[in-house]
């Protein structure tokens, strides 16, 4: 467990919440395995763990994904054509994303709706949710020029 924390590179302070939030994962993980399913629980109880801590360390470090300065900037004034330039942009720039992609994004970033109510609707887990929005937010940003794409 304390492996795992020192790989997600936090602060010191933080370790002991992340092993915390890694041992309750990994109980659930006891309670919930199924052995019918071929899967080693090694794999199983890993991934649910590392899904525990990065579910935590979003919440509590309310991390967001695009700068909320400059969408707030842009919401200000809505009849801006700095705002509709970046608004047409942004459209733009999730035509190159996957259909699942896409519909993420634009459900927790334009409609502002909560990653559990998301994937209560699509049928998957929420840090699979936050997984599908890092990866077309880091697809968006290369197709921005703004780093590297992960692709």
């Amino acid at each position: 467990m304390y492996w795992l924390a020192r790989k997600l590179q936090v602060a010191p302070s933080r370790y002991p919440d992340l092993v915390q939030e890694g041992t309750l994962a990994l109980i659930n993980a006891v309670d919930h395995y199924e052995r019918d399913r071929n899967i080693k629980f090694i794999t199983y109880a890993y991934y649910r763990v590392r899904g525990a801590m990065v579910n935590f360390l979003q919440r509590v470090e309310a991390k967001a994904p695009l700068p909320i300065e400059e969408m707030d900037e842009m919401a200000e004034d809505p009849f801006d054509p700095a705002a509709e330039d970046w608004r047409l942009a942004l459209r733009e720039g999730m035509e190159h994303l996957s259909s699942r992609e896409s519909e993420i994004i634009e459900a927790l970033l334009v409609e502002g709706r909560r990653a559990k109510e998301v994937a209560g609707e699509k049928g998957i887990d929420v840090s699979q949710i936050y997984r599908i929005q890092r990866r077309g937010i880091a697809k968006l940003r290369a197709w921005f020029g703004m780093e590297k794409s992960t692709s």
